[in-house]
């Protein structure tokens, strides 16, 4: 198990170590840090299984005095820094002998641990079970596996669902049960190299983030893919995106999230609270390659028989708004740009209750990725002209994608 342990005191920390080595547990792999700065880094260049977090840091080696939110601060760019690795257990520890309304909050609106460190050893005792829980878990998730390569979510039968099972993919001809309401096509992917990636696609029962969010916490305990893949149709933002081009959502967030109050003269305030959640670095350098592929795109354009490409086919590595609202007043996709993330080019519905899922699942977790191409610009034009279009020029580069790089280990 990796264990990153920040605390600028870490010689309170022996008498667990030796109670893991007397137990047999030595085999731990233990880093150390005792600032904030140092264990951002830390977090961003290794994926530990447990952290281990004192609140009270200083915020770089040279600060003489303790940050009291030092370690929040730590969490809080767990849970905003998509560079990050977040871990898999977070315990907190406090000296503190009353309680402190910021980091008492933190934990209870969380899953964390927090300990508190007092005269008594017994936070030390309760330290080592944790360790040897957490342990335990992780063993038990890494021995457990994974047992299907891909998940294919689309959020429409037709004709999102419809264009990825016309890929060339070897498919079953009976449908498989997830459960007693979800049915799923099973197939194999042949990819460049030779070898076949096993392949399994769903579609939800209705639009919206909560639906699909639900399919894809069904399709992770049923079949333990390796990375899920949501395809589909999206709006773009127009003069930034063409009809049929791919955006990859990186970041997504729930641009509904927000905080709604009355200003000072009496007038409807709106506070964003946007959760970024983005893909994996591996997966957004792979398509970023096939992003520059023109050769590639222009080839997939040109095989479509429809009369929607007057643009060139492009792929977009961008910010890209997910809410359960379907918009068509041509004017809040522009007022999300302003106010939220002045790169985001495209909205939709579901990618953000994918990813959230994802980020949610236990262990072994699988990787997540949403490329949708844009079937309108979110105006009072919007129509289902172009969604066929759009659904297979989402379909053909997310296969292109697979066929090419397998899937990332």
């Amino acid at each position: 198990m990796k264990i990153l342990i920040v605390d600028d005191n870490t010689a309170r920390y022996s008498g667990v170590v030796k109670a893991q080595e007397a137990a047999g547990q030595g085999g731990d792999v233990i880093e150390s840090c005792g600032n904030v700065k140092d264990a951002i880094a830390a977090l961003e260049r290794t994926s530990f299984d447990l952290l281990v977090v004192d609140m009270m840091l200083p915020y770089t080696a040279w600060d003489s005095n303790p940050d009291p939110a030092g370690g929040i601060k730590i969490l809080q760019h767990l849970q905003e820094d998509e560079s990050l690795h977040t871990p898999t257990y977070v315990i907190g520890v406090t000296s503190a002998l009353t309680d402190d309304s910021t980091v008492a909050d933190h934990f209870n609106s969380s899953s964390w641990t927090l300990l508190r460190a007092g005269a008594s050893d017994n936070w030390q005792e309760r330290l080592n079970h944790l360790f040897t829980y957490a342990r335990d878990a992780v063993g038990r998730a890494r021995n457990r596996g994974y047992d299907v390569d891909v998940c294919f979510i689309t959020a429409l039968r037709k004709p999102e669902f419809k264009a990825i099972t016309a890929l060339n993919i070897e498919w079953e001809l009976t449908d498989t049960l997830c459960d007693d309401s979800t049915f799923v096509k099973r197939g194999k992917l042949k990819t460049s190299a030779g070898s076949y990636l096993s392949v399994v696609a769903a579609s939800a029962m209705r639009m919206g983030g909560v639906e699909s969010a639900i399919l894809a916490s069904k399709l992770i305990e049923c079949f333990r893919p390796r990375l899920i893949i949501m395809t589909g149709i999206c709006a773009g933002l127009e003069g930034k995106v063409n009809l049929g081009d791919v955006v990859v959502a990186n970041p997504t967030w729930d641009w509904t999230s927000a905080k709604w109050e009355i200003d000072d003269d009496g007038n409807p305030k709106i506070l964003p609270a946007p959760d970024y959640i983005g893909i994996d670095r591996t997966i957004a350098a792979q398509l970023a390659i096939i992003e520059d592929d023109t050769s590639f795109l222009a080839t997939l354009q040109d095989s479509w028989a429809g009369t929607e490409n007057a643009t060139r086919l492009k792929v977009h590595v961008k910010p890209s708004a997910s809410g359960a609202i379907v918009v068509a007043d041509g004017s809040t996709l522009k007022s999300i740009q302003s106010a939220q993330n002045r790169e985001v080019i495209a909205l939709e519905m579901e990618a953000y209750g994918v990813y959230a899922a994802v980020r949610a699942a236990p262990t072994p977790r699988p990787l997540v990725v949403s490329m949708k191409s844009v079937c309108d610009f979110a105006d009072p034009r919007k129509a289902d002209k172009s969604q066929a279009y759009a659904a297979y020029t989402s379909a053909g580069v997310a296969f292109e994608y697979l066929r090419r790089f397998g899937v990332p280990n």
